[in-house]
């Protein structure tokens, strides 16, 4: 599954669940990003005013797909506590301060919400 970024992009899954972002008239780029599979869906929201918001949601989203994904696929509906932990605990990793250019904003490092979202049994 892509991760969605682009302002024009949005996506439907079975009509249960829709996606669409819009970057705003603050900023020429796209900080927040979605994803959604057909049990859940996943949402990321760059820090405003931060650098590489954008580079933090994609990884936030990125390391969550790559837990919740194959259990998806294999065991549906279901996602059970310490999963959902470790899908938060491997995002947090993923866009921990190592993984950006060495020129980041120390007092403003980049950053991200995340929310994910699984439909019930």
């Amino acid at each position: 599954m892509k991760i969605i970024q682009s302002p024009e992009a949005h996506s439907v899954i079975d009509g249960v669940a829709a996606g669409f972002i819009h970057q705003g008239q603050r900023r020429d780029y796209q900080q927040d990003a979605y994803v959604l599979y057909p049990n859940w869906v996943a949402v990321a929201d760059g820090v405003g005013g931060h650098e590489y918001g954008e580079l933090a949601s994609q990884y936030a989203l990125q390391a969550v797909v790559d837990v919740l994904a194959p259990q998806d696929a294999t065991d549906r509906y279901t996602f059970s506590k310490e999963t959902l932990q470790q899908a938060y605990r491997e995002a947090q990793e993923a866009t921990g301060p190592d993984k950006y250019p060495s020129r980041v904003n120390t007092w403003r490092p980049p950053g991200t919400t995340l929310m994910v979202a699984a439909r019930a049994k």
